[in-house]
């Protein structure tokens, strides 16, 4: 029985020293401005590469963090929803810098 709560309090220390690769803000920095790029798409007549949008997470975002794809989709319906009430000039000019920022990362050709 001792050997068990040992074992136990091991994996729960060991567990959460494992989520603690990067702090909430900086995952929701990733997830709000990844979370832009793919609300955009549609709106913006962009095609991301699904190869390049698995490379930038597997680079970008620990492994272990189960609260990511969270963050991300709550951001990228956000966008959407966002665009929809978007006046043209502003998405216009959203649109521009969401091709370059695509560009840029190799989300796009």
């Amino acid at each position: 029985m001792k050997w068990l709560i040992i074992a136990g309090t091991t994996l729960v220390v060991g567990w959460s020293s494992q989520t603690l690769a990067w702090s909430d803000s900086e995952r929701y920095k990733v997830a709000s401005h990844l979370g832009s790029v793919l609300g955009s798409e549609a709106a913006c007549g962009i095609t991301i590469k699904q190869a390049a949008i698995s490379a930038y997470i597997e680079e970008a975002v620990p492994a272990d963090d189960i609260e990511f794809t969270s963050d991300l989709n709550s951001n990228t319906d956000l966008m959407r929803y966002e665009l929809e009430e978007m006046p043209e000039t502003q998405k216009n000019a959203h649109c521009v810098q969401i091709r370059r920022v695509s560009k840029a990362f190799g989300f796009i050709d």
